[in-house]
Formats: structure tokens, sequence, C-alpha cells
């Protein structure tokens, strides 16, 4: 496995309707809108500061990590150390991974590590010695006659080096130095001084709000070749004011925003790509659609997101209409399934304290799938979303000319 790859993380809730978990994961570093997005997945849209149920999954820069209790684990300070560990040389990664084994191996944390002391073991790690091509306490033994670390044996004849057990000097100096074998080195983590130079985030460091929707990288249109102004372009985030980009456009020596290229284009929803946003004339609808967005509340932005996913719009103009026509769809957010949307479904038709156990034995998946095609409604990642103008809870009728094979595919009832 490469040190590398990424850190990935898993933010697990409960749904509220089926008491079942909602895994979602999380690639870190994150931006601010790719994070958003993972706890709307989650169903976490409002207060998810407090969550303990976020753990790392796979940590390629410190593996022993996977296998540790986080306390007091924030997305946004697991976040910090993703980033952390990510600017790393690979002589601090591999001395990282020394020091976090042997304080290990003392049972330091055995119930578990703080954010803020795994965050601080990313800084000072220049200064751990780390010796490449050195795996065992043989190795390490001619490593330390060859290199004259032993007083002792440096006052020794050479007869007498020859005879010594490399071994059991390597051993003996690896014990004193505290010393770790990690991906083929040697580690002396003994000079470690373990810095604080992060104190903790404070409460206004741990709010989140994401005011990003789109990210661009423009830049002044090319004359001779499509990537020769690459190098020089610029990030602007949306939303901005027109007269803001248009000052960016000028500092490329181009009149208004819409004479750039973009090189690069990061979106906070996914349906929305640089194929759909196509060219930089297309800017201000690009920007509208970033300002309503801003404007939402949280259930509106997941219920916008569920929108476009269901209905695939293939153009800006159409995402617009979505956006201008918001408030005529309808989105149950919690419905993860086609069994918890038939939890829900029955939950609103049916009395108060009517008690569910009744349908153990019925297929709430069939009967989730036959509700929402036939009221026209879409399975996403951000729960079930109605048509235009349609609702979610109506009856669902079932008449005489009902058939065996619809009967069957409702879960065997006929409502």
């Amino acid at each position: 496995m490469s040190l590398r790859d990424k850190v990935v993380a898993e933010i697990a809730t409960v749904n509220s309707i089926t008491g079942e978990y909602i895994y979602t994961d999380l690639i870190l570093p994150a931006t601010a809108m790719q994070i958003e997005d993972a706890l709307q997945k989650a169903r976490i849209t409002d207060s998810y500061d407090d969550m303990t149920d976020i753990s790392i999954i796979n940590c390629p820069y410190l593996p022993e990590l996977t296998n540790t209790r986080l306390d007091g684990v924030n997305i946004k300070e697991l976040n910090l150390f993703a980033k952390r560990v990510t600017i790393l040389s690979e002589n601090e990664v591999i001395a990282l991974n020394g020091i976090f084994l042997n304080q290990n191996a003392q049972g330091k944390y055995d119930d578990g590590i703080s954010l803020k002391d795994l965050i601080n073991l990313t800084y000072g790690l220049q200064a751990v010695p780390v010796a490449k091509n050195i795996s065992t306490d043989k190795q390490l033994g001619e490593f330390v006659i060859d290199n004259d670390l032993n007083e002792e044996i440096v006052k020794m004849g050479d007869g007498a080096v020859e005879i010594l057990d490399r071994a059991a000097v390597g051993k003996q100096h690896r014990e004193a130095e505290c010393g770790e074998f990690v991906a083929g080195c040697y580690v002396a983590t003994a000079v470690y001084q373990f810095p604080q130079e992060y104190t903790g985030a404070t409460e206004e460091q741990l709010k989140f709000e994401n005011t990003i929707v789109f990210a661009l990288d423009v830049a002044e249109a090319p004359v001779n070749d499509s990537m020769e102004n690459a190098e020089s372009a610029e990030t602007i985030y949306l939303p901005i004011s027109k007269s803001r980009a248009n000052e960016i456009a000028k500092a490329h020596d181009e009149v208004c925003i819409e004479d750039c290229v973009y090189y690069d284009f990061e979106s906070a929803i996914k349906e929305i790509d640089g194929q759909i946003f196509g060219d930089m004339q297309d800017f201000d609808k690009l920007n509208d659609i970033a300002e309503r967005y801003v404007s939402y509340s949280q259930s509106d932005r997941v219920k916008f997101k569920a929108v476009i996913e269901s209905e695939e719009p293939k153009s800006l103009d159409e995402i617009r209409d979505i956006a201008e026509n918001l408030h005529r769809y309808k989105l149950s957010y919690y419905a993860d399934s086609a069994e918890a949307f038939a939890k829900d479904y029955l939950a609103h038709n049916l009395p108060k304290g009517f008690d569910m156990n009744f349908f153990k034995q019925t297929n709430l998946t069939q009967l989730g799938k036959a509700l929402a095609e036939r009221l026209g409604a879409s399975f996403t990642e951000y729960g079930v979303i109605s048509a235009r103008d349609k609702v979610l809870y109506d009856i669902v009728p079932c008449g005489d000319e009902q058939t065996e094979k619809q009967t069957e595919e409702m879960g065997g009832m006929q409502m």
C-alpha cells in the first residue's frame, strides 16, 4: 500500500426511521463543499460538531490508526490531521509511524488518542533520525559498527569486533533508543520531544458554514495552445459579485470574466459538472445557481441535490428552473432505502400508535419500490424525492382491477 494513498473517514449515523446505521465515506483532506455533501448524505444537516461516530477506515500514512479509538472526533479537526500528514516528507511519515508504534507498545493509546495529541504528533518529526534499508536487529548492529555509533565497540580491536553478535548489538542499540522498524527503515524515537504546536480548535473554528458552491481556475484566453495559460490560472469561488469577477478578468488582461477560459471546475453538486457548465459565456447562469444555493436552508440544499439527481437536467437553464420551483417538490430525507420509505409512508398513513410489528412478515422493500413507482417518486442519495407538484404520502388505491402480480409487488398487501 502506498503511503500517498488517501485518508478515508467513515461517518456513521442512526436512521431515525429504521433505527439502522447509515454509513458515509469521506476522502480526506476534503474541501468545505465535500464535507457538507458527506454530512448531508449521512443525514447530518444541523448540529454535528458533537458527533462521535466518525472513524478512520483507511490511513496509509499511519496504518495503526485504524485500530485505535479516537477521542472527541470532529470532522474539521480530522480534516486538519489529514492535511498535516499529506504534507509530510517520506522520512517524516516513517518517523511518525515509528513514534506511534512505540507509544502504542507502551500502552499509551490503549484507551484511545485525542485529536489534539494526534495532530501534535505531526510536528517536530524532522528531528527524528531515520536510517534506510534497516529492518532487523542484525542489520542495525552492522550499521552501528560500521558507523562507529557505540563507543565501547570503537575501543575494541578489529579481531574482537569481528566476533561480535551483530543482532545482539543491534537489539541493545534499539532498546536504548526506543527504536522501531518501519517500512524497511529504522526509527530512533527516543529523541522525539512531543511538541505542543496545536493547542486545539476553538468553538468558532469548529463552526462549519459552506459558502462556496463552485470553484473555477480562470485565466486569459489562449492564443496558440489551449494550455498555454494554465499555469497562470487563478481560482475564483462562486457565488461572487460580477464586479469582482470582472476585476479578476482584467488582472488577466481580459475585459470581462466571460472572455476568460477555465482550466478546472469543482462543484458542491456532482451533477453540475464541467460538461453541463460548458464555457464562460454561461458564467452568469452558474453564478446565479450558486447564489440561490447558498441562500437555501440545509434542508433545501439537500432537496435541490435530490431533485437534480432524480431529474438529470442537461443544461444550466433546466437547473435554474428546478431552483425556481424547488417548493413544488417533497422530500423524505431519512428514507435512504425502499424499506425505509415504506416504513415512512406507513407511519404517515396509519393511526398513531399503530404497532409496526404487524408488518414484520411483509416485504417492505418491494412495497417501498411499488409505492415510489405509483407516486412518481425517485430514490436518491439524499432520500426519496417526489415528482414536481406531487406528494409522497397520498393513499395509493388498489381497486378490483389490481392484478395478483401487482399485489405481490406491493409486498402482498392491499392498501
